[in-house]
C-alpha cells in the first residue's frame, strides 16, 4: 500500500476509510484476547447510564493511535504487551501494511502498579524492548520506553508530571528569551498588545496540555508559578 497522493483534496478523508478497517480489527483482536480495557460509567459522568462497564474504544488521530492495556496483577502486563503488539502486527498485515517500530514511532511504556509491582520492575528493569511476532513481516521489536515524547509533550505516567512541565517550562523559557527584546522590552509596542504576544508566544507554550497535569506536586507546582 503506497499511501495517497500528497495533496489530493480526498486524501485523508481515503486514508481514514482505510485505516479504520484497521483499527476494527485491532479492537476484534484485543477483545478475544480479553485485553479490552472498560471502564465504570455512573449517572454522574453520563446522562442516561446507570452503572454500567462500557469499553473503551482506541484513542487515534489519523494513524497516531494509543492501546491502553490493564492486567490484573503487574507480572502479567509484559505477555499483554506481547499479544496486543501481535494483534496490531495481524491487523495491520491483512490490510497490506506493516508496523514502523522505530523507536519514537512504536513504543510500549509499562507501569507496574499493584501488589508485586516492585519485584516486577527489578525484574524487567532494563528491559530494552519487547518482541512480538508478526505474520508477514519481521518479527517486531518495540522499545520498551518509561516515557513517551508526542506532539512536545511527555507522558510518564498518570502519577508524574514532573518531566513534562520542566520540559514545558524549558520551552516556554526559549520562546521568551527569542522574542524578549524585539517585544516585550520595546516601548513603542503598547503593554497590552506585548501582554497579548506573551499569551500567545510564550504562555501557550507553558500550558500546552495543562488541562491534563491533575496531579502535580507541589515542587511542580511552584516551578511553574516561579515562571509564569
Amino acid at each position: 500500500m503506497k499511501g495517497t497522493r500528497p495533496g489530493h483534496p480526498y486524501a485523508d478523508v481515503v486514508f481514514m476509510f482505510a485505516f479504520s478497517k484497521v483499527l476494527s480489527a485491532i479492537q476484534t483482536s484485543l477483545q478475544q484476547a480479553n485485553l479490552r480495557v472498560t471502564i465504570l460509567v455512573s449517572p454522574g459522568v453520563a446522562v442516561g447510564f446507570s452503572d454500567q462497564e462500557v469499553q473503551l474504544p482506541i484513542a487515534a488521530f489519523f494513524d497516531d493511535f494509543v492501546v491502553p492495556i490493564i492486567t490484573e496483577n503487574p507480572q502479567a502486563l509484559v505477555p499483554a504487551a506481547q499479544t496486543a503488539l501481535h494483534a496490531i502486527a495481524t491487523a495491520f498485515a491483512k490490510h497490506g501494511m506493516q508496523v514502523n517500530d522505530a523507536p519514537g514511532k512504536t513504543e510500549v511504556m509499562l507501569q507496574f502498579e499493584g501488589q508485586g509491582a516492585a519485584a516486577t520492575r527489578l525484574r524487567f528493569k532494563g528491559l530494552g524492548q519487547i518482541e512480538a511476532t508478526s505474520p508477514l513481516f519481521t518479527p517486531l521489536k518495540v522499545k520498551a520506553a518509561t516515557h513517551y515524547r508526542h506532539l512536545g509533550s511527555i507522558n510518564n505516567g498518570p502519577n508524574n508530571k514532573g518531566m513534562d512541565v520542566t520540559s514545558r517550562i524549558a520551552q516556554a523559557s526559549r520562546a521568551h528569551k527569542d522574542v524578549s527584546k524585539k517585544l516585550f522590552t520595546n516601548p513603542n509596542i503598547p503593554a497590552k498588545t506585548r501582554t497579548m504576544l506573551w499569551k500567545a508566544l510564550v504562555q501557550s507554550r507553558l500550558l500546552y496540555r495543562s488541562s491534563l497535569w491533575h496531579t502535580l506536586n507541589s515542587k511542580c507546582t511552584q516551578s511553574l508559578s516561579g515562571f509564569h
